[in-house]
């Protein structure tokens, strides 16, 4: 191919100057976030009265440098309730254990167990139904130290030669992990996965003992 046959690609003569141009622009270029002008990037000092719009917000704002009027957007997402003192109501999970003749019965809170035990230990005693078997047992037993009536209960179960149960009330403990330990089951997905278990039937089991579609 002679210097005459050589093809020319206008696209590429301004390709050094285009790359410059956009080096030069990348200063006006910068993230827009929130509590800043959207246009200038200065700081908004004054907002105007929340908006509420579904399950959205806004907040109404004007920018003291350059002018700019327009609405702060947040998503809004439920994360539980609270008194009016802003205490958080699901305090307790709520339990009981009983001697099987029934001669000693109690009733406790059993958040502590749930706060201090493994994903495992939780796995298992919603797989039982949350009580009457041996994963609810521990429950009970977790409190023998720190619970007097508890330890009378079993005080009385030994001398006695008598067994004992304890249930653990679903709705509360349902919503307290919840609130309190979101990542419950993607923990325990990841340790059965290492172990080699049935991952998926296992999550959807677990979807569907805390009422929610898997």
């Amino acid at each position: 191919m002679t210097e005459k046959d050589t093809i020319e690609f206008p696209i590429l003569k301004d390709t050094e100057k285009t790359l410059q141009d956009m080096k030069e622009g990348q200063k006006f270029i910068r993230k827009i976030q929130s509590g800043e002008c959207p246009k200038c990037g200065t700081p908004i000092e004054d907002y105007g009265t929340q908006e509420l719009l579904d399950f959205t917000a806004y907040y109404p704002f004007t920018c003291k440098k350059c002018g700019f009027s327009g609405r702060e957007w947040y998503d809004l997402t439920f994360t539980g309730f609270t008194d009016d003192a802003g205490e958080d109501v699901v305090n307790e999970i709520r339990a009981e254990a009983h001697s099987d003749d029934r001669r000693h019965e109690i009733n406790f809170d059993a958040k502590m167990y749930f706060i201090n035990t493994s994903d495992k230990e939780l796995q298992a005693l919603e797989d039982s139904g949350w009580g009457g078997d041996y994963p609810a047992d521990k429950v009970a037993q977790y409190f023998e130290n720190t619970n007097k009536e508890m330890k009378k209960l079993f005080d009385y179960c030994r001398n006695n030669d008598v067994g004992y149960e304890c249930h653990v009330n679903k709705e509360d403990a349902i919503l307290w992990i919840k609130k309190n330990r979101p990542m419950y089951r993607n923990d325990i997905v990841a340790i059965e996965l290492k172990e080699g278990k049935d991952v998926e039937k296992l999550y959807n089991t677990l979807a569907g003992a805390l009422g929610e579609q898997p």
